[in-house]
């Protein structure tokens, strides 16, 4: 089997594609990519971790695409650099979900997460973070079609 096949494989080959690669501040050159970040496109089979969005439709949202806490660092700093906690999100996705903290609808008796059990839990979690975007993103896609028919009357 073709090494480039396995998943390693693939984030070796979008991080030298430059998949990853963010342009600096102030015309800065392109950085290189961070494996782990790559992978999460790979986890996530570049779609959205919460809507499900293919982010390689075009290259606004390849650009815009960013790496969400599942649990906010803010509220969880010590899960900060845990990848479970990494979700791959649509720029919409991760503005709409803020600080939203999915731990706090979990209906479980351990209290707080820790490394171990956010990786048990993760795909709850994320099921629960879609489940409070979606009203969000249903606003949003009607008032886009609101507006495509207003503009669409005056062609």
């Amino acid at each position: 089997m073709d090494n480039d096949a396995e998943p390693e494989g693939l984030v070796a080959q979008l991080l030298r594609a430059g998949l990853a690669g963010k342009l600096g501040l102030a015309g800065q050159p392109w950085r290189r990519g961070d494996p782990l970040h790559v992978g999460m496109w790979v986890r996530h089979e570049c779609k959205c971790g919460y809507c499900g969005e293919n982010l390689l439709t075009d290259v606004p949202r390849m650009m815009s695409s960013q790496l969400d806490h599942l649990l906010p660092k803010r509220k969880y700093p010590d899960l900060d650099k845990v990848e479970d906690n990494w979700v791959l999100a649509c720029f919409c996705c991760n503005q709409i979900k803020r600080d939203f903290d999915p731990w706090k609808s979990l209906t479980t008796s351990i209290d707080l997460p820790t490394r171990e059990n956010i990786a048990f839990f993760r795909q709850v979690l994320i099921e629960i973070s879609r489940d409070h975007l979606k009203p969000f993103r249903d606003q949003q896609q009607e008032l886009y079609e609101r507006v495509i028919s207003i503009l669409s009357k005056g062609e």
